[in-house]
């Protein structure tokens, strides 16, 4: 067990800043892994975490490294549904795990969510201390992120890698699908964190 080295664990879903995420531990001259598959002994650094897929054991890596910090990712729903749905059309292979998009799979996205955060809100409920939530939504979240973590270099922007195109057919069938999907199982719009 490596109780002594300190890692920060991105641990929300994909589609939610990870990308910015990698960059600012980089810029803090951190070693730093952007990927699904984490070797969490040679970095210190993870993100790109994607727990309805390949998900990272956040409870055996806080075991594993005692003095670890775990960051939890959010973003507002409907955007965070309408960027995945939209990373699958991107994607040269299709089907894949984002395409086509589905209201069952809107629902079934929904549920892996809640329960997922719901899950991680148990688990460091008796220790606050180990776990920031990040919404990349909020202005100023990097700034409130690097004060958390005494990191000296903020001067980093979140980055959008892809560029909606509003009037593209899919993304506004995928918009509508999404906004469908919610206000028929009452959901707002907004992150619950």
């Amino acid at each position: 067990m490596n109780k002594s080295n300190k890692k920060y664990f991105v641990i929300g879903f994909n589609k939610t800043a990870t990308s910015t995420f990698h960059n600012l531990f980089l810029e803090n001259n951190l070693t730093s892994q952007h990927s699904i598959i984490w070797n969490t002994d040679n970095y210190e650094c993870f993100s790109d975490n994607n727990p309805d897929q390949l998900p990272q054991d956040y409870k055996k890596l806080d075991l594993k490294y005692e003095n670890s910090v775990f960051i939890l990712n959010v973003r507002e729903l409907d955007k965070w549904l309408i960027s995945r749905f939209k990373h699958g059309l991107r994607s040269s292979r299709r089907p894949n795990w984002a395409y086509p998009y589905t209201r069952e799979k809107c629902i079934e996205w929904i549920n892996t969510r809640e329960k997922y955060h719901m899950e991680i809100l148990d688990y460091f409920n008796e220790r606050p201390e180990k776990i920031i939530i990040i919404n990349i939504e909020r202005k100023g979240w990097i700034n409130y992120l690097c004060s958390q973590l005494h990191f000296k270099n903020d001067n980093i922007e979140s980055k959008n890698v892809y560029k909606t195109n509003y009037d593209n057919k899919d993304h506004k069938k995928i918009c509508r699908l999404v906004n469908e999907t919610l206000e028929k199982l009452n959901y707002e719009k907004k992150t619950i964190l």
